[in-house]
């Protein structure tokens, strides 16, 4: 048996766990703002601005700025800090391509179907896409490609796989909003068309086949990106 000294009290694991949950708010702040290009490539995060901005002492910041390193969405460098990472097209292809392979693996892993929870959200998010037609908004567009991300990922059971397909999906996110305001018509009627054609097999408990219509719009996306670059001769960074 644990010696009683050895067992954390219920103030001691409520502390822990508020701290965990602080860390986790801070890094979502963090890395919404670094995919939103509010940091963009380049930009000097300083831990001790950060801290005073968020009230919390330097440990949780530093916490929350290893987690995006590892995330690859920050960089140390030595006599600089903390610096927010560039990104060039090649790189971001190959990230994509890696995504789309580990999509392939977890639709034949799955063992599972959707719930109607996770229909049911979907047909929101088709909802919530609609008015997007109607009126710009960036950050909502943002929030609605995340939150798919969310309920797409459930069907997966193992951690590390769970954990790596995260990464991925942040580290190829954020380059959408170069060109996502440029070319907002055909990104909102894509994405319209994306959850619709999502949802059609998650009705059927077909989950090998949601999730190749979300490869198959990752490739899309993909070529979006691609005629951007080349009509505006931009590698990203």
């Amino acid at each position: 048996m644990p010696k009683k000294a050895d067992i954390e009290s219920m103030p001691q694991q409520a502390e822990r766990l508020k701290c965990g949950t602080r860390i986790e708010r801070i890094y979502d702040e963090l890395r919404d703002r670094i995919c939103l290009l509010v940091y963009k490539p380049g930009t000097i995060l300083k831990e001790s601005d950060l801290a005073k901005e968020f009230n919390v002492s330097r440990t949780p910041m530093r916490q929350a700025l290893q987690r995006l390193q590892f995330e690859q969405l920050v960089e140390t460098k030595k006599a600089v800090g903390t610096v927010v990472t560039g990104y060039k097209f090649e790189a971001l292809k190959n990230a994509y391509q890696v995504r789309i392979e580990i999509l392939d693996m977890v639709a034949n892993l799955a063992k599972r179907t959707y719930s109607q929870v996770d229909i049911d959200g979907m047909e929101k998010l088709l909802v919530r896409t609609a008015t997007l037609n109607r009126a710009k908004d960036v950050h909502e567009y943002w929030s609605i490609c995340n939150k798919i991300h969310e309920v797409l990922s459930r069907i997966i059971d193992n951690q590390t796989l769970y954990d790596i397909c995260n990464s991925l999906y942040y580290k190829t996110s954020r380059n959408w909003f170069h060109f996502v305001d440029e070319l907002w018509d055909q990104n909102i009627k894509t994405l319209y068309s994306e959850i619709e054609e999502e949802i059609k097999p998650m009705k059927i408990g077909d989950t090998k086949g949601t999730l190749m219509v979300r490869r198959n719009y990752i490739l899309i996306f993909l070529s979006h990106m691609e005629y951007y670059r080349i009509s505006n001769g931009t590698d990203f960074e």
